[in-house]
C-alpha cells in the first residue's frame, strides 16, 4: 500500500449481524495482516488464507472492501453501496 494514501477497510455486517469474538478476530487479523507490509505477493497469500479461515470458520462470507477514506466521504450520503459501509460496516483506518 502507498504510505502517502489513507487507506479504510470496510467489514460488511454491522452490530447485528458479528459477534463480539468475530468482530475483534477481524479487526485484529486485518489489522495484523496489513501492518506488517512485506510483499504485495506474500501479503495477498496471507490475506486470502486468513478470510477462508474466516468465512469456514464462523460459517459466513465476510465481504471486505477498501475504500479510499476520500471516496467514502465524497460518496457515503449519495450512492446505496457507500450509504450501506457507512450504516453497517467497520472502519479499519490505515493508522489503526
Amino acid at each position: 500500500m502507498n504510505e502517502g494514501l489513507t487507506v479504510g477497510w470496510e467489514i460488511m455486517g454491522g452490530e447485528g449481524m458479528l459477534s463480539k469474538e468475530m468482530r475483534e478476530k477481524l479487526i485484529w487479523g486485518l489489522t495484523d495482516i496489513f501492518r506488517n507490509n512485506i510483499t504485495i505477493d506474500a501479503t495477498k497469500r496471507r490475506f486470502l488464507s486468513w478470510a477462508a479461515d474466516m468465512d469456514i470458520r464462523y460459517e459466513r462470507v465476510f465481504s471486505i472492501v477498501d475504500i479510499e477514506e476520500s471516496n467514502m466521504k465524497k460518496w457515503e450520503d449519495v450512492l446505496p453501496f457507500y450509504r450501506n459501509v457507512k450504516k453497517e460496516g467497520i472502519v479499519l483506518w490505515k493508522a489503526a
